[in-house]
């Protein structure tokens, strides 16, 4: 999965094993709070950095869920 925005040369990675069911709601999870992440900062003005957007959902991500590495 491309970084945030698919400008960095850096990506997510996912190393768990898991059933091509889990894995359909392992995306749909993702997807929904990425989404909310987008909704609440264009409600609070967008005025965190990419950069610092992009330092935070990986931070939750990698404390949240096993197998998240930036690579």
């Amino acid at each position: 999965m491309e970084f945030i925005n698919g400008q960095s040369d850096e990506s997510l990675d996912c190393t768990m094993n898991c059933s091509p069911e889990f894995e359909k709601y392992n995306i749909a999870f993702l997807a929904g709070g990425f989404f909310n992440v987008l909704i609440t900062r264009c409600k609070n003005g967008m005025t965190e950095s990419d950069e610092k957007m992009a330092e935070m959902v990986y931070e939750r991500l990698s404390n949240h869920i096993a197998g998240i590495s930036l690579t």
